[in-house]
């Protein structure tokens, strides 16, 4: 069945489909041992992902025409989707972006979220490319696309070839999108890339609430995907998928983002 819908796939929902199937058996296999059936869905993987890459390619500049009825959420518009209309009905906010969490590693850490959060919805959306933190990223953070943000924000936006940091100025960002909807609010911004920063946002998550919205980045999970590459150690602990999850969920059950969810689910905010 997962093989017919990888070939007749051409809306970008049924790419969504064929992706929570194959990763639904990426989970019920873990324990597997049976190499056979691995096997099949390592073949189905790489046949969707060329099948998707495919899609992509042929689908992508339409997407930004406002003419294709098929447009996924992208990233430049995932704030004013999902975050805004909750803003606009009075709401408090809190914005946690996991960087670089793949939707395998969701489904592993899920239930435990669960046991704090009623979780209303799922959805996926698309990055936009390249889907590197200074295009994709700060497109998020700003609802514009990066070459509008280099032309309404040429002193937020930084070349490739520059060496300063390239999503210094998300906050900023953010902060614009929200004036352009009309909203001035009162923001907290906080990116967290060690455990000193993430120790300080878990004794401070009492104050979120003096703010309508706060966005905060856990960067673990991207340095942890980077560190797979390049430091041996951790490719002998992340061998494999099943490993890689298994790591992602060890690391999420003692971190301190566990930790400031658990704050966050006694507060009135969404």
């Amino acid at each position: 069945q997962i093989q017919m819908l990888i070939n007749t796939a051409y809306q970008f929902n049924d790419w969504v489909d064929i992706y929570r199937k194959l990763t639904y058996w990426d989970l019920e296999l873990e324990s597997s041992t049976d190499d056979g059936l691995e096997g099949i869905l390592n073949m189905q993987k790489a046949e969707a992902n060329a099948g998707f890459a495919k899609f992509v390619k042929t689908n992508y500049h339409s997407w930004f025409s406002g003419k294709n009825a098929d447009t996924p959420l992208l990233s430049q518009n995932v704030i004013g989707r999902e975050v805004i209309p909750l803003l606009n009905a009075g709401e408090k906010v809190c914005l946690v972006v996991i960087d670089n969490l793949r939707f395998d590693q969701w489904k592993s850490i899920q239930s435990m979220i669960e046991e704090y959060f009623t979780i209303e919805s799922e959805d996926i959306y698309c990055s936009i490319l390249p889907t590197a933190t200074q295009y994709a990223r700060n497109a998020l953070f700003a609802g514009l696309m990066p070459l509008e943000i280099e032309q309404l924000h040429p002193m937020l936006w930084v070349d490739e070839e520059e060496e300063e940091g390239k999503n210094l100025k998300e906050q900023e960002l953010l902060e614009h999108q929200l004036q352009r909807a009309g909203l001035q609010l009162r923001v907290h911004y906080d990116k967290v890339n060690n455990s000193r920063g993430g120790k300080r946002l878990v004794e401070h998550a009492a104050n979120l609430m003096n703010y309508e919205l706060s966005a905060v980045i856990f960067n673990f999970v991207d340095i942890l995907s980077h560190a797979r590459t390049e430091l041996e150690m951790i490719r002998e602990l992340a061998y494999d998928e099943p490993a890689y999850r298994s790591l992602t969920r060890s690391w999420f059950e003692h971190s301190h983002l566990f930790d400031f969810l658990k704050e966050l689910s006694g507060k009135q905010l969404k």
